[in-house]
């Protein structure tokens, strides 16, 4: 059993056509558990004390269109499985401008985003040497179709042919999709 404190703080403005925020966090050494689904991580290193500096911003000039995003960043040394200075960030285009039907009844979505990394440590391996998670750049997108009570999407992933993964050994698939269709 392990005690600990984390201590974080946040403070932001949010205004109807933008929004910023920044937030400090403090946590104290501990030794952190493994990943259990990944057996080429065994363990993960104790932690120094670690402070994290994480700023978000959103811009909405129109009601329309928006960009979006963060970007995380330890002051120190990154603790295992966490890759230092995380970034993503998003961009929406919405139809709320189409004044056709109803209001409400008619949406569709379009949405292209980017999240990345700095190289890091995501764990150990069975002698202790550090695993190695790489620099990394993933693109998705996203389009909704809402009519109603019936929505159509489909999400893209990897958009960018990336052949890393969020963990070494686990690629995310190139191309890779989801997509869905919902009625009531």
């Amino acid at each position: 059993t392990q005690h600990h404190t984390e201590q974080e703080g946040t403070s932001g403005c949010s205004l109807r056509w933008a929004g910023v925020e920044a937030s400090f966090a403090r946590a104290p050494a501990f030794a952190p558990l493994p990943y259990q689904p990944f057996p080429g991580i065994v363990s993960l290193a104790p932690l120094d004390k670690t402070e994290w500096v994480t700023l978000s911003g959103r811009l909405a000039p129109l009601d329309w269109i928006s960009v979006q995003g963060s970007f995380s960043n330890p002051t120190g040394t990154a603790p295992d499985g966490l890759p230092p200075r995380h970034y993503h960030l998003t961009g929406t285009i919405r139809s709320k401008f189409l004044r056709t039907f109803r209001s409400g009844s008619f949406d569709l979505k379009l949405e292209l985003g980017v999240e990345g990394w700095q190289s890091g440590v995501i764990g150990r391996d069975a002698s202790g040497a550090a695993v190695v998670l790489p620099s990394a750049q993933f693109i998705r997108s996203l389009v909704r179709l809402q009519i109603d009570s019936f929505s159509l999407f489909w999400e893209s992933r990897n958009l960018g042919n990336t052949a890393d993964g969020y963990v070494p050994g686990y690629r995310v698939p190139r191309y890779s999709g989801l997509f869905g269709i919902r009625w009531g």
